[in-house]
């Protein structure tokens, strides 16, 4: 499990999940694993050496193709509301508010005030692996 400030997932938004694969998978042995996302499209779980460390979606109209694909970080925060808050002091946008992803945490999408995205994370406990 991770700690305050520590990454605790990343994310690429592509067009083409299949292309990523196959490269990352070529250059780096990463291993995939597909699940099904309510929306009926599917979120590809990222293995390295077995651990789960990200995932892959599919890059949709509404986030801008002309953008291209991208990673997005997720960082651990122990209480996403006071990190939202403070974050706001602080000359950050909050891109989309804090909402609850089930098995995973409570998220929300921060632009910081040099315009990088980041997103914060109240996960919750997964058992460990093994």
């Amino acid at each position: 499990m991770t700690r305050h400030g520590q990454v605790n997932w990343t994310e690429l938004i592509t067009a083409d999940p299949q292309r990523a694969m196959d490269f990352y998978g070529k250059t780096l042995g990463w291993t995939f694993e597909g699940e099904t996302m309510p929306d009926g499209q599917t979120y590809w779980i990222i293995f390295s050496d077995g651990q789960p460390v990200g995932g892959i979606i599919h890059l949709e109209a509404s986030y801008a193709p002309a953008d291209g694909d991208r990673w997005m970080t997720y960082i651990h925060v122990d209480n996403l509301a006071a990190a939202v808050a403070e974050a706001g002091q602080n000359g950050a946008d909050i891109v989309r508010p804090p909402w609850t992803v089930p098995g995973v945490g409570t998220v929300c999408i921060v632009r910081q005030p040099g315009g990088a995205m980041v997103g914060w994370v109240t996960p919750v406990e997964r058992p460990e692996p093994g």
